[in-house]
């Protein structure tokens, strides 16, 4: 039996065949009606979903019943939803022809169902560092749909309690749930960071040949209240003591507790010492010979001589009466040195020419002779002729001294000129008097005596010579002189007397030892005797005798004998003897005057003796010697004392005096320094020469200042009265030296996570004194290139010496965090026993223009295949290259 062809609905024969007999029968073929209905297909839309605010996905359908190897392609179905993007259920309706060819179609409705959308609210990372303030907490939000804002939820975020280093969750917290979403909340992570300290040795500095400065040094970046005294900090400089740089290097741990810690070295600069040579002022008189030039060096240190100087010195050419320049000179530096020339002064000063009136002499009654005057001290031969003068003489005729007067300016070229004068002496003229002869009988009354008078001149007559006549003592028979006397000068004459002759007769002389005396030690005074009975005016030298005393010399009388011819000439001598009395002798006994400075001790007390006798020496006499007591300033009496009479002494005692004089203190206002912007040191003041245990409360000053804070130097005067009790006060004034305060420009750190824009860049500027502003400072910030995650140097420029201030720049760091980037696996269905669709992901948060293919992951799901959900697990790296990735 077999049907007829054909598989479309219809009726088809169904025929049997067969034998047309078989044993006992014969047989009849019927055929049949084989139908073929149609079939009954199902289309029916696929269930399908979205979440929302996705795209609507693609709607299918699926069909059932199709029949011998016909496909879906001989249906035509429309299928859409039903509107709404709200979480729901909205129908999915499937349309098309009720039949076609072979086939009846039910159409089945299908779901499409709107899920909640998942939104993640991620705390953002956030820190700060050791000391600052936190920043604020802040969150997003992945995964808003349909232009929904972070408006729509409410958040709370807070961090978990904690000030030290390390890390804090950051929790944001909120409903579970909101309409269209699902909300999982992500905790950040809260960092706080080491603070960055720096420690830096202070740069110092000395000249050459000082003691070292104490090493000091600043932390800058200390929080929190934190002090220095955190630290254990040590800090020496390279040794050196020649001028240069040496690195003074701080030490100590890398960090501590909240703090790492970066050690900055300073400067220890020794500066050239400052030698001042100075050629040594010289002069010499016009004409004279140069002295030698001299040279002296202030400065030296260490030990250093002038031997290591080569100094050359020279003086400005030039003779004549002026000043001339000495110049030294040589190396401007040396090594440890600078050197400073300072000129010195050479001055040729005026020769002093005396021009000198030469004395001239005439006799009474000549002409004048010629004046003429003589010039001494010219130099360089010079002759006279550079001296101009005039000579002159008081008028007069008569015997004496007239002044010869040379005259003319006082200052002539290179000379200073003196003008002695000199004398005109009109001498006397020579007068002859001469006594005339006389004679008479012995007894006789002498004749009237008369002389004559030759060699007067001008027409003067003889009454101008005035003089007597005297003759020769005695009266015996025989010739005696007649003396003509008077003046021997008279007027304008020399007079010379010219004697006569007269006789004379023996008379009786008395010669009569005089009684003498003397002090005790004198020499003996002249023995004399007193010759009387001498007749016609006889002298005493006409008799001869001697005196001879007793001998002895201590105090007492001693007879004085007078012995001689019995008979001389004209007269019989008779000899009568006398007496010396020797008396005491005074002794002085001077205290000496002794001086001393106020606080020494007493110098040894002496005294003088004077008036010892006889080669008596001081030990005949004793005494002692004593002092007025009192210790300041002023005169105390020395008191010698011991006995009026001593031996062959009467004794005066003369009181002598102490002077104690007023020591010298010296007030030396003490050298301080400060650093610009900081309070003045006390002003101290040295008071050195103090005596006798006094302190330093008897010397009363006052101390002060120059005004002005800017660096520089500055005179510290003390003042007060210049004697004070025993003292003369001297006061030297002290200088307070203001040195450059120090500002540290310290560029702050920054961060900025990878594809941000660079935050502004900012310094601190600290150390700023007295009420200066930050713009004081001028400055600038860079940093380095560069836009990857990593560090980048910030660093900050400019003068290292500005205004008041030496400037030290210290670099920041500008940190480019990991960006966050989210792979989120996206959400995937399939009906029961289909192939799973492709897995896929989206990835948010790149940043720089980067693409997708910078994050490597892998997407898996949980195994199954029920109906039901499956997790779908994104996988890779959780940090890539500038981004930290969550899955």
């Amino acid at each position: 039996i077999e049907r007829e062809e054909g598989e479309n609905v219809g009726h088809y024969v169904i025929t049997p065949s067969g034998a047309a007999e078989i044993a006992n029968y014969t047989i009849e073929y019927v055929e049949g009606d084989f139908e073929i209905t149609k079939a009954a297909l199902t289309v029916t839309a696929e269930d399908n979903s979205k979440v929302y605010g996705a795209e609507d996905p693609e709607l299918t359908w699926t069909v059932e019943g199709l029949q011998n190897g016909d496909t879906r392609d001989i249906l035509t179905v429309a299928i859409e939803r039903e509107e709404g993007e709200n979480v729901g259920h909205y129908v999915i309706t499937p349309s098309g022809a009720a039949e076609i060819a072979n086939y009846t179609i039910e159409y089945v409705e299908g779901d499409f169902e709107i899920t909640k959308a998942a939104l993640t609210v991620t705390a953002e990372d956030n820190s700060k560092v050791y000391g600052a303030a936190d920043p604020e907490l802040t969150w997003t939000v992945n995964g808003l749909k349909n232009g929904d804002t972070k408006d729509i939820l409410t958040v709370a975020i807070t961090r978990e309690a904690g000030e030290n280093v390390g890390h804090y969750v950051i929790t944001p917290s909120g409903a579970a749930e909101i309409a269209n979403y699902t909300i999982e909340y992500v905790v950040g992570d809260f960092e706080i960071t080491k603070a960055a300290l720096t420690v830096t040795a202070e740069d110092k500095s000395k000249v050459y040949g000082a003691e070292d400065p104490e090493l000091t040094w600043t932390v800058a970046g200390l929080k929190n209240g934190d002090t220095k005294d955190i630290l254990a900090v040590t800090i020496e400089r390279e040794a050196g003591e020649n001028v240069g740089h040496y690195v003074i290097t701080p030490s100590g741990a890398a960090e501590i507790a909240n703090y790492t810690i970066k050690y900055v070295e300073g400067d220890f600069e020794i500066t050239k010492a400052a030698l001042t040579v100075t050629a040594e002022d010289k002069s010499k008189v016009y004409g004279a010979e140069d002295p030698e030039l001299t040279w002296t060096v202030e400065g030296l240190q260490n030990g250093d001589t002038k031997d290591i100087l080569t100094v050359a010195i020279a003086r400005e050419e030039g003779e004549n009466v002026g000043h001339y320049v000495i110049t030294p000179s040589g190396d401007e530096e040396i090594k440890n040195y600078t050197i400073e020339y300072v000129e010195g002064d050479f001055e040729i000063t005026k020769a002093k020419v005396t021009v000198t009136a030469e004395d001239k002499s005439k006799v009474y009654g000549d002409a004048d002779p010629t004046l003429t005057a003589t010039v001494t001290g010219l130099q360089n031969g010079d002759d006279k002729s550079v001296i101009s003068y005039t000579l002159g003489r008081v008028e007069g005729e008569n015997v004496g001294e007239y002044t010869i007067t040379p005259a003319g300016d006082a200052v002539q070229g290179n000379y200073d000129v003196e003008y002695v004068t000199g004398t005109l002496t009109i001498t006397k003229a020579k007068v002859t008097v001469t006594a005339e002869a006389k004679t008479k009988v012995y007894g006789d009354v002498d004749p009237e005596l008369t002389a004559k008078v030759e060699g007067l001149k001008n027409g003067d007559a003889e009454s101008v010579i005035t003089y007597t006549l005297s003759r020769e003592a005695g009266e015996n028979v025989g010739t005696y002189a007649i003396t003509p006397a008077g003046e021997a000068e008279q007027g304008n004459y020399d007079v010379v007397y010219v004697p006569g002759t007269l006789t004379i007769t023996k008379a009786t002389v008395t010669v009569t030892a005089e009684n003498k005396d003397k002090i005790y030690g004198a020499a003996d005074p002249e023995l004399t005797a007193k010759v009387t009975g001498l007749k016609n005016d006889d002298t005493e030298d006409v008799i001869s005798y001697t005196l001879s005393r007793e001998e002895g010399e201590d105090v007492g009388t001693y007879a004085i004998t007078p012995a001689g011819e019995a008979e001389q000439g004209n007269y019989d001598v008779v000899y009568v003897p006398g007496t010396l009395t020797i008396t005491k002798a005074k002794v002085v006994v001077t205290a000496e005057n002794k001086t001393k400075v106020y606080g020494d001790a007493d110098s040894e007390l002496t005294a003088t003796v004077a008036g010892l006798k006889n080669g008596d020496d001081e030990s005949v006499i004793t005494y002692t010697l004593s002092r007025e007591e009192g210790e300041n300033v002023g005169e105390y009496t020395i008191t010698p004392a011991g006995e009026a009479v001593q031996h062959n002494y009467d004794i005066e005692y003369v009181t002598g005096t102490l002077t104690i004089t007023k020591a010298k203190v010296t007030v030396t206002a003490d050298g301080k320094t400060k650093v610009y912007g900081e309070k003045d040191p006390e002003l101290t003041a040295t008071v050195s020469g103090l005596k006798h245990g006094d302190d330093e409360s008897v010397i009363t000053y006052t101390l002060t200042r120059a005004e002005g804070e800017d660096v520089g130097e500055y005179t510290i005067t003390p003042a007060g009265e210049a004697v004070q009790g025993n003292y003369d006060v001297e006061f030297v004034p002290g200088t307070l030296t203001i040195t450059k305060a120090k500002v540290t420009v310290t560029a702050d750190d920054k961060t900025k996570v990878y594809g941000a824009a660079d935050p502004e860049l900012t310094a601190k500027v600290e150390g700023l004194q007295n009420g200066d502003e930050e713009d004081v400072i001028t400055y600038t910030l860079s940093r380095a290139k560069g836009e990857d995650v990593g560090e980048y140097a910030i660093t900050p420029a400019g003068e290292a010496v500005q205004g008041n201030y030496d400037v030290e720049f210290v670099p920041g760091t500008l940190t480019i965090t990991k960006a966050k980037v989210t792979v989120t696996a996206d959400d995937k269905t399939k009906v029961y026993g289909a192939a799973d669709p492709e897995l896929t992901a989206k990835v948010e948060g790149l940043q720089n223009g980067d693409e997708e293919d910078v994050i490597t992951y892998t997407l898996n799901r949980a195994p199954g295949e029920d109906v039901g959900g499956y997790a779908i697990t994104p996988a890779g790296l959780t940090e890539e290259g500038n981004y930290d990735v969550e899955y």
